[in-house]
């Protein structure tokens, strides 16, 4: 305040203090919204997945392809074009010519071997 007092004409001084509070306030909050700072707690990184997170998943995929290779050639296609492309049971009929009841089978069968082999 003493580096303001240059400025203070004889007035009322309650009024002048609070002119110079408040200015100072205004100024504290303008650089705290420049400055916005967070603590590590709530900085959140978007979700990449980590480097030991991708070998796990490619680790996978190659021990489930390994274990497709025993089954038939039939319910492995079946199992390829559900799990792995993502297509869905109607279009695994159309494409492999089996009916819709077959292609559930094979799948059932399918997971139920794969499932046993990896164990």
């Amino acid at each position: 305040m003493l580096v303001h007092i240059d400025y203070y004409k004889g007035e009322e001084i309650r009024p002048w203090l609070f002119t110079i509070a408040y200015n100072a306030f205004i100024d504290w909050y303008r650089k705290g919204k420049r400055y916005k700072t967070t603590t590590v707690e709530e900085f959140h990184l978007p979700n990449v997945p980590s480097t030991e997170h991708s070998y796990f998943v490619k680790h996978e995929i190659a021990s489930w392809l390994d274990s497709l290779s025993s089954l038939p050639l039939e319910r492995r296609n079946v199992l390829l074009l559900r799990d792995y492309y993502g297509f869905f049971y109607k279009e695994i009929a159309e494409m492999t010519g089996l009916s819709l009841a077959k292609v559930k089978i094979e799948l059932h069968k399918g997971r139920k071997e794969t499932k046993s082999i990896k164990e």
